[in-house]
């Protein structure tokens, strides 16, 4: 009687610490996976953006060569190669960018863009077996 009498007056988990809630803002990153896959893709897109910038200074840094070489021709070379390499660097970048492209998204379907135009990264998962379809009947 006594044990009945303290469990129905206790009072239930949620009355005394409250609902579980993610914190605001975290909308994204309520399913594992498209979490995952965001990371994967801001990683993708900032490993693009420093190989552009790192082309964009060897270019630059190349062109103040070209212009404080004072005529010598070893150092105009010098920078007329860097200058080259920095140009071969950028399409590069768009080549590879392009071909990662063709093949995760049109190829296998891994990466797909959304209305608004974002990467949208979806991982294979053993859930995901495709229906068979039936044979015709004869």
């Amino acid at each position: 009687m006594i044990k009945g009498f303290l469990a129905s007056s206790a009072p239930s988990m949620t009355d005394l610490f409250g609902e579980v809630s993610p914190p605001p803002g975290s909308e994204a990153f309520v399913n594992p996976f498209a979490g995952l896959g965001r990371l994967i893709l801001t990683g993708i897109r900032i490993s693009f953006i420093v190989f552009g910038l790192a082309a964009l200074i060897y270019l630059l840094w190349g062109a103040f060569l070209w212009v404080t070489s004072e005529g010598d021709e070893e150092k105009l070379g010098k920078a007329r190669m860097q200058m080259t390499h920095a140009v071969i660097g950028f399409v590069l970048v768009v080549v590879v960018l392009t071909i990662f492209s063709l093949v995760s998204g049109d190829i296998l379907g891994i990466i797909i863009r959304d209305k608004e135009g974002n990467w949208v990264f979806k991982l294979p998962s053993i859930n995901q077996l495709p229906t068979p379809t039936p044979l015709p009947s004869s």
